[in-house]
């Protein structure tokens, strides 16, 4: 049978046929479409499967970079690691040789015989002084000789000549080395140890070269009573120091020094130029700082080296060492190197492999192409064919089924849209209807979500009224707590006063009975004083009775003549005594008096005494009455407050209550605007839904239309 060609409903109007005409293609137009395909060839699965392939490609070349980067850090550090500590284990092999030294100028120093000879203390017939001096020689030599770290001993006194391991020094051996540029920072010093690297003065005096050793040691020399009477110096042997840096193998290149304190620098093998330690910036930095080693990256001949240091505390040097920094990493470079290669090995194998893939791919998908832009074009008479046995083989037949299916759907279809165009009209009548009553449903729920928060609102404004009222109950509370203890307190207090007022009362009472015993007894003082005034007259009395006899024995002696005189002496001293007596008894009547008006005034004063105590006595008792009404007041106000409190209380308890209450009212109002929120947003949801419907039905409407218009396209 033969393709079936559908035609359109009768009274279809015939369809234009467009006519394109073609307009000249500029410049530009050429350069666009040039481009296009430039863009479109990129998009092809050629360049995609390469550019798979070239992924983890890319991988690789990550991984070597990071492999590189590591293995680089790794080395570096190590090295860094392992060469510090290589200069720290030389350092401590050089302090513990130098510290040796100490002890041979510690044994020099403490030699009786070095003390004896060098003190300058006279020989007496017995003591040889060349025995003496042959015998310091001979230790001086012998410390020398034995230690093979030495190379030189000099033992320089202040008088008199000195001695070294090669000959005897000069006498003015002292003052011409404290004149030399060596001896002249020892004064300065103050020190009792000193190192130096050169001692240029003596190798004059004993023809030495300064080759032979490396660095000196600087004692001081001291007699018995330790005072300095000259200098010890060791010199320590120039191989001690060179024969270990030259078995310090940091790799090719490298410039290692020991630098002494002064600057002198001994090398294994002379640097070019004149370069030198010391006159580095970062060699004075070092040397300066409070580490006892350490390392840095600096620049010399414009090449990048790693600074090493290492200090040897006991001879006050400094080991330092330049390493280039392409030596550290020349491992690295042999990674860096195969990385590179396996690298490019496998971006050629991913392109030629995703090249051979790519084009057998490319080829089949042509074929496929070709026969489904036929279908698209409306010919479902198209067949797409294929050599290949892989998934395109499955592709291709799929492909032809689906055309098959098609030519099968579409026929079907085209009895089929008459219907789902009359179906059209009456879904979009009805979902119109919908729209309607879900609008009205939405209304309703706005107007009850309105209500609903304005209803949060207020329970939130009572609650939180509320709260404030509570705040205040707690603080009425605290202060009607605070007015109870002031009441309790106050009551303490007026008991107290209370004990106080009954006590001074007591002592009231007291005061008025010893004021009344002070009156009785001034009273009975009173009479006393009227007694001795009748003695007092009685006196007067026996005074003028005396003097009349002593008047008539006067008379008579003198009656007697010469006979009477020892009788009138007599009577003369009777007279006077009586006079005495007679003037004596005026002054006690003088006294007596004054101590009777004085009585008077006391017992006047006592009475007075006697009627203030008395008022003080009722005072008391008022006060003590008045105490008695205050505290009577302050338990009343102890009681009213017990009672506030437990009004409080409950108070308190009917505001936890009501709070509580207030809370859930407030939870539940929150609850049901959220739930009328949420019923508002399916309100909403359900009207956009709606909405959509009603579209999509309108749609459904003109694309049933569509539809009808599309199937009579097909050749089947």
């Amino acid at each position: 049978m033969g393709p079936l060609k559908l035609s359109g409903k009768k009274g279809d109007k015939p369809k234009t046929k467009i006519v394109k005409t073609r307009t000249p293609k500029t410049k530009s137009h050429n350069n666009e479409t040039i481009m296009a395909k430039i863009r479109q060839s990129f998009r092809k699965i050629r360049f995609k499967l390469i550019g798979a392939f070239i992924v983890p490609v890319g991988l690789m070349i990550l991984l070597g970079i990071i492999s590189y980067s590591k293995a680089s850090t790794g080395i570096i550090k190590d090295f860094e690691s392992a060469s510090e500590t290589t200069l720290n284990m030389l350092s401590q092999y050089y302090n513990l040789g130098l510290e040796s030294l100490y002890v041979k100028a510690t044994q020099i120093n403490s030699n009786e015989k070095v003390k004896k000879y060098f003190s300058g203390i006279r020989y007496d017939e017995t003591t040889n002084e060349e025995i003496t001096f042959n015998e310091v020689q001979s230790l001086v030599t012998s410390i020398a000789m034995t230690d093979k770290m030495l190379n030189s001993v000099f033992v320089i006194p202040k008088n008199g000549e000195g001695i070294s391991n090669y000959k005897v020094l000069p006498a003015d051996t002292y003052q011409r080395f404290l004149e030399s540029d060596e001896g002249k920072k020892l004064p300065n010093l103050g020190l009792v140890n000193y190192w130096a690297g050169y001692h240029k003065y003596l190798d004059r005096v004993v023809s030495v070269g300064e080759n032979h050793y490396c660095m000196s040691l600087y004692k001081n020399l001291y007699d018995k009573n330790y005072n300095v009477i000259g200098y010890i110096i060791l010199d320590v042997k120039m191989d001690f120091v060179k024969e270990a840096l030259n078995q310090l193998n940091l790799g090719e290149g490298t410039i290692t020094a020991f630098v002494t304190d002064d600057g002198r620098e001994i090398y294994t093998k002379a640097p070019e130029g004149d370069f030198s330690f010391t006159s580095q910036e970062y060699y004075q930095i070092s040397k300066s700082g409070e580490e006892l080693s350490g390392h840095s990256y600096e620049t010399y001949n414009g090449k990048e080296y790693l600074y090493l240091y290492s200090k040897v505390k006991s001879g006050n040097a400094m080991i330092c060492s330049l390493i280039p920094k392409d030596m550290i990493i020349k491992q690295a470079e042999d990674v860096k190197m195969v990385t590179l290669i396996v690298v490019i090995i496998a971006c050629i194998i991913a392109i030629m492999t995703g090249s051979i893939i790519s084009s057998g791919i490319s080829k089949t998908i042509n074929n496929i192409n070709s026969g489904l832009s036929k279908a698209a074009t409306g010919d479902l008479t198209a067949i797409v064919k294929t050599n290949r046995k892989d998934e395109f083989l499955a592709l291709t037949t799929s492909i032809n089924n689906m055309i098959a299916a098609m030519r099968s759907l579409i026929t079907k279809m085209a009895g089929v849209s008459e219907n789902v165009a009359s179906s059209a009209v009456e879904v979009s009548k009805n979902s119109g209807l919908f729209l309607e009553a879900v609008k009205q449903i939405t209304n309703s729920i706005n107007i009850i979500d309105q209500g609903l928060s304005q209803q949060a609102a207020d329970s939130e404004v009572c609650l939180n009224q509320m709260e404030g009222l509570s705040n205040q109950i707690d603080r009425l509370t605290e202060k009607t707590s605070d007015m109870n203890n002031i009441a309790n307190l106050t009551k303490e207090v007026v008991n107290s006063g209370i004990g106080i007022v009954d006590d001074l009362n007591r002592k009231s009472k007291d005061t008025v009975n010893i004021t009344q015993s002070v009156i009785e007894d001034i009273q009975r003082l009173e009479a006393e004083s009227s007694t001795i005034s009748n003695i007092v007259a009685t006196i007067d009395n026996i005074s003028r009775q005396t003097n009349l006899l002593s008047l008539n024995a006067s008379i008579e002696a003198a009656r007697a003549g010469d006979a009477g005189t020892g009788f009138a002496v007599v009577a003369d001293e009777i007279r006077k005594l009586a006079e005495q007596s007679a003037a004596s008894a005026k002054q006690i009547g003088l006294i007596i008096k004054n101590i009777e008006a004085q009585t008077e005034k006391t017992v006047l004063t006592a009475k007075k005494a006697e009627s203030i105590v008395s008022s003080q006595e009722k005072a008391l008792q008022k006060t003590i009455e008045i105490f008695s009404d205050i505290n009577k007041q302050v338990e009343s106000l102890v009681e009213s407050i017990d009672v506030i409190l437990d009004g409080i209380g409950k108070i308190e308890v009917a505001k936890k209550d009501t709070l509580y209450a207030i809370e859930s009212i407030s939870a539940a109002s929150e609850e049901a605007t959220a739930t009328s929120g949420e019923l508002k947003m399916t309100a909403d949801n359900q009207l956009s839904t709606v909405e959509l419907l009603n579209k999509a039905a309108e749609r459904l409407k003109a694309d049933a239309k569509n539809l009808e218009e599309t199937v009579h396209i097909f050749k089947m």
